[in-house]
């Protein structure tokens, strides 16, 4: 897991240590303090920054000030990342405008930019994508688990974007010409580790025309967020805290029994759909000449 804890404003870009696990991203990147909602209940491994921070989302303070000046010293093509822990378009974004001010500078220094994002807000800021496209990558990652809405509104509370708006917004940002695709997260077992729940997904990502779906099969839950997990199983799925403390106990990372199967048929509908799922597929379209090794999952 990559070390990206910073609750200073001093730095804002964190080096990537591990590009072969994270889209080859070069540089991790957070304007905003505080965690994504899901992160109180578990994390997937394709996650870069796993711990969940109870504090509101704020702004960082000075933090656009400080990357204006990181990005300016940063060699052009590199790939800065946005990861959702907060969503870099959360609600404070819509007045700050600081994800909005951090790309016309990567559009002039002629970086290349990774979102992960649920949010249409993005889209306000299309225009500045296209261009940077232009010179540069442009990689846009929308969170997809559930296509049972009522499912995972559970985990993510208020500000839930549903399955319907996400595919909705993959299909926005592909119109736009960007490249844009799924990370398959989360999969839970005994909740939506269903063959029907993934087939799904990528039927839909295909008729939305995107370009990859990369998976995470993988939870990783830390004491704190076990316990919360336990917690709200105890609210809504009623029974199944039994079934997963059986299962899985004091573990940290937890796996469907079914995941064999769930990967054979996904990595098959994929390949059927032309949908990129490997890690060093889906690099290969923004970072062709990237020579780096990768694993599938």
């Amino acid at each position: 897991m990559a070390n990206l804890e910073n609750k200073t404003t001093k730095q804002i870009l964190i080096p990537n240590k591990y590009p072969n696990r994270f889209f080859a991203i070069d540089f991790f990147a957070n304007l905003y303090e505080g965690s994504h909602p899901t992160y109180q209940y578990y994390a997937s491994f394709s996650d870069p920054y796993q711990t969940f921070d109870s504090s509101e989302v704020v702004e960082k303070d000075k933090g656009l000030e400080v990357i204006q000046k990181e990005l300016l010293f940063v060699s052009s093509k590199n790939l800065i990342g946005f990861y959702q822990n907060p969503d870099p378009y959360n609600e404070i974004e819509k007045e700050s405008l600081s994800m909005k001010r951090a790309l016309e500078v990567i559009r002039v220094t002629g970086l290349g930019v990774f979102i992960e994002t649920t949010s249409d807000l993005i889209l306000r800021d299309l225009s500045i994508l296209q261009e940077i496209n232009q010179v540069s990558s442009v990689v846009i990652s929308i969170p997809i688990g559930n296509t049972i809405d009522t499912i995972q509104e559970r985990f993510e509370g208020k500000g839930y974007v549903n399955y319907h708006n996400r595919i909705k917004l993959l299909h926005k940002l592909k119109e736009a010409g960007l490249t844009a695709g799924v990370i398959l997260k989360p999969v839970i077992p005994f909740v939506n580790d269903t063959m029907e729940n993934i087939l799904q997904i990528v039927e839909d990502v295909s008729m939305a025309s995107g370009d990859f779906i990369y998976p995470s099969f993988v939870l990783s839950l830390d004491q704190p967020q076990r316990t919360a997990f336990y917690q709200l199983l105890d609210q809504y799925f009623p029974g199944l805290k039994n079934v997963f403390s059986d299962k899985f106990g004091s573990k940290r990372t937890w796996t469907s029994a079914k995941l064999a199967t769930l990967k054979k048929e996904f990595v098959f509908a994929c390949k059927k759909k032309k949908i990129a799922f490997g890690m060093k597929e889906i690099t290969g379209l923004y970072k062709p000449n990237n020579t780096e090794q990768f694993r599938l999952f």
